[in-house]
């Protein structure tokens, strides 16, 4: 078993993910996914993976291997696989991919199904390579993985990446070195002879590398932008690169060694590079992290026709088309009910927690989930594209404007370096009469006025606030999310499944104790064999008790009243009172109409919802509650949660929600969201997250979301936007000073290209220390 065991309980972490366990935890486990995980890993004996896992990894989803997720992909895979004659391979992307510990874990798990030959997993793109026969089990090895917290997914369109750009980075940054290797001589005072003629060749050929490889990122760029009268910051990178090694040029070419900058250039051109890269993949990671698109292109349906069951895309279904709807998927379009009854979840709809039953005959809506246990079969009411879905899962982003410091600052820089240099160019040339000795100056300036605060700093404290926040269970899809978040004063919360958790719990377990354990078993057997919600919370309570299983029930399912078994000569019922034996209580349970106890069920809130939101009270922020469920469940739950009366909504339609946001949102409202009913709100919203990572539609639409049991990463995220600000603020006044210094320097004439390549990257390194620092994961900003 886990050997760290001890260790782990003693330090207060959690052991499976390694972070902080709350001070009031009553198990040794973070949350529900952590523990489940922990216990397929030591249970299937590959408890290596804790000793080669990295200290701290992000919790798996809560909802663990019970995850809603689209396995109708898996049919094409399972069709070609089971034609082939010859091991092929398939590509699939892996969902949960943390350390190099994940790697080794999902190999073991790969190597132990039968037709498994090899396995290539990429983490860095988050998808892996399948070489397999047609013994292999590939929809049980999906199974497999998602009880270890991974889950696998169509590769759908590959990434664009970032590939180029590093390999630029890579290019520069070996040129930039051997430049420094060969300057080194030369500033020692070697400055002729054969050697020195070869060095300043050499140092030339890296520098002009570089400016091939590197130059072209920011000159389109910079172009782009001045088509579009906008001074962006690769335009003074730009007119810098491009005047230093016009310079650079001109001392080779005369032998005029005054303004050649090789081994400023080629270094220069480096850290801006990397500074792009950077900033190019500080989200790519967090993006990669998710399974799906938008939604509608990634969803399959089974049709049926001919008596033949067909895979094809739902933006394919015709009116009239017969449709088979498995246990957990989702209804594309409305609907006619063709069995005679079904249990279909609204909660992605209307935020309903309790399932609605259906007759033959009767509408299915759009966007209902099967709740039932067997598949359900429904007659198409419209074409998809008329489908109350379609103006649900197609609202795209919204192109939010806010007032960013690092684009204002950006501007005043542009401005502030272009006009210095020209003005340069012109007094040295009217002083001296040489205009020479003006473009000596100019180059001086664009090559030591070093935008490292902007172009490598920045994107440093985003990645590291970024990785703080996956570190935490936190991952956001749109970088401009950390800008905005700063201006956030009010958080408004979706009840079903953001506040609570979606599942039910037994409020009282008293009454299933004190039952004789013939019954408690006998009532174990029957809500095994349900899907009610109910059902799963006294399952779940029952286990708690230890419960044993005594073996298959007969049980029949009465849509509306709850279940009934027939064993031994009695008749025991589950359900209404009135229809179980109790007509004054909600839930009975029952042995010949005679109650064997009364039970009460509520809805499980995530387990730190009242204190953060007290939290973020105290914190300045207003809290609000916006649900589709009914108004008194929704007053109850404010009630217990502190949130006051008159913020706390119910009984709202996905446009009500979207109309609520329009009117209250001053650029300052955060909206978190699960289901389909809230997709309109979170396109509305100044920014917007989920918990949910399982269905197609949040994650894609909103600017982060999130895999933790609790609500505290949200207040983290806003708590590091706002010391993300305070340190580009600092950079940007030590980028003023720096700046300000060195260009004092250059117009004195004093600056030479040796101090160049000396003060530039002595800036970097002092700039990206402070910032290191400031956001390390040693900082007191990632302590909840």
């Amino acid at each position: 078993m886990f050997v760290s065991l001890p260790v782990a309980q003693l330090s207060g972490q959690c052991l499976h993910c390694g972070n902080q366990l709350p001070s009031a935890a009553r198990t040794a486990f973070c949350c529900g996914g952590c523990e489940s995980v922990h216990d397929a890993i030591t249970h299937a004996g590959l408890d290596r993976y804790y000793s080669i896992k990295d200290r701290m990894i992000v919790p798996p989803s809560t909802l663990g291997a019970t995850a809603r997720c689209d396995k109708n992909w898996l049919s094409p895979l399972s069709e070609r696989l089971s034609r082939a004659d010859t091991a092929i391979e398939l590509p699939v992307k892996l969902q949960g991919l943390r350390c190099v510990a994940c790697v080794w874990l999902i190999q073991q798990l790969f190597e132990r199904q039968p037709g498994a030959q090899q396995i290539s997993i990429n983490s860095a793109r988050a998808s892996a390579r399948l070489c397999v026969d047609k013994r292999f089990p590939l929809a049980d090895f999906a199974e497999e993985l998602a009880r270890f917290g991974y889950v696998l997914g169509d590769i759908g369109q590959s990434d664009s990446g970032d590939d180029g750009l590093l390999l630029r980075t890579g290019v520069c940054a070996a040129l930039s070195m051997n430049a420094m290797f060969f300057s080194f001589a030369i500033y020692l005072g070697l400055h002729d002879g054969p050697l020195y003629k070869l060095l300043h060749t050499l140092n030339f050929g890296c520098a002009s590398l570089a400016v091939l490889v590197g130059a072209p990122v920011f000159m389109t760029s910079a172009w782009a932008a001045l088509r579009q009268r906008i001074l962006h910051l690769d335009l003074p990178i730009a007119v810098g690169i491009g005047l230093s090694y016009m310079a650079a040029v001109w001392s080779f070419v005369s032998g005029h060694d005054a303004a050649a900058y090789y081994d400023s250039l080629a270094t220069f051109v480096a850290l801006m590079l990397l500074g792009r890269w950077l900033k190019e993949r500080v989200v790519l990671s967090n993006r990669r992290e998710l399974l799906t698109n938008s939604g509608l292109e990634a969803l399959l349906v089974r049709r049926v026709r001919a008596g033949d069951v067909s895979m094809l895309q739902a933006t394919a279904i015709k009116r009239e088309d017969e449709l088979l709807i498995p246990p957990g998927d989702l209804v594309p379009v409305a609907g006619l009910l063709l069995d005679q009854s079904a249990r279909c979840s609204l909660d992605w709809i209307n935020g309903e927690s309790e399932p609605s039953e259906y007759t033959e005959g009767e509408l299915v809506p759009a966007g209902a989930f099967n709740a039932g246990q067997r598949a359900l079969r429904v007659k198409a009411q419209a074409d998809f594209a008329s489908s109350t879905l379609v103006a649900l899962l197609g609202q795209r982003e919204q192109k939010r404007q806010t007032a960013d410091l690092t684009h204002t600052f950006s501007g005043w820089y542009v401005a502030a370096v272009l006009t210095t240099g020209v003005a340069a160019l012109a007094y040295w040339a009217f002083v001296t009469g040489d205009v020479t000795r003006g473009l000596e100056v100019m180059t001086a300036i664009y090559v030591v006025t070093c935008p490292c605060a902007i172009g490598i700093a920045v994107p440093l404290a985003e990645e590291l606030t970024l990785s703080g926040l996956r570190q935490h269970g936190l991952f956001v899809r749109n970088a401009s999310f950390l800008a905005r978040a700063r201006q956030v004063k009010r958080v408004v919360f979706d009840k079903t499944g953001t506040l609570t958790t979606g599942r039910l719990e037994v409020t009282d377990m008293s009454p299933l104790a004190a039952l004789e354990p013939g019954l408690r078993e006998m009532l174990y057997a029957m809500v095994l064999t349900s899907g009610h919600p109910k059902s799963a919370a006294i399952a779940a309570a029952l286990r708690a008790l230890k419960t044993r299983w005594s073996g298959d029930v007969s049980v029949v399912e009465v849509p509306g009243l709850g279940l009934e078994a027939t064993s031994g000569g009695h008749v025991y019922r589950l359900g209404q009172g009135a229809w179980a034996g109790a007509a004054e209580h909600e839930l009975c349970f029952s042995r010949d109409g005679v109650v064997q106890c009364s039970l009460a069920t509520r809805e499980n809130l995530r387990e730190d919802a009242r204190a953060e939101l007290g939290r973020l009270a105290r914190a300045g922020y207003e809290t609000f509650i916006l649900s589709g469920d009914k108004r008194e469940r929704v007053q109850r739950l404010a009630a217990e949660l502190g949130v006051p009366q008159e913020r706390a909504l119910g009984q709202q339609t996905p446009e009500d929600k979207a109309s609520f946001i329009a009117k209250n949102d001053r650029a300052d409202m955060l909206m978190i969201g699960d289901g389909v009913n809230d997709s309109l709100a979170v396109a509305q919203a100044f920014t917007s997250g989920t918990p949910s990572i399982d269905r197609a539609v949040m994650p894609s639409r909103t600017d982060f979301y999130f895999v933790t049991a609790g609500l505290g990463v949200i207040r983290l995220a806003l708590r590091a936007a706002r010391a993300l600000s305070r340190v580009t603020r600092r950079n940007q006044v030590f980028a003023v000073v720096y700046n300000v210094c060195v260009v004092s320097v250059a117009l004195c004439g004093w600056m030479k290209p040796w101090l160049a390549a000396v003060l530039m990257p002595l800036s970097s390194v002092i700039v990206l220390a402070m910032t290191s620092l400031s956001l390390s994961r040693r900082s007191s900003l990632w302590k909840f």
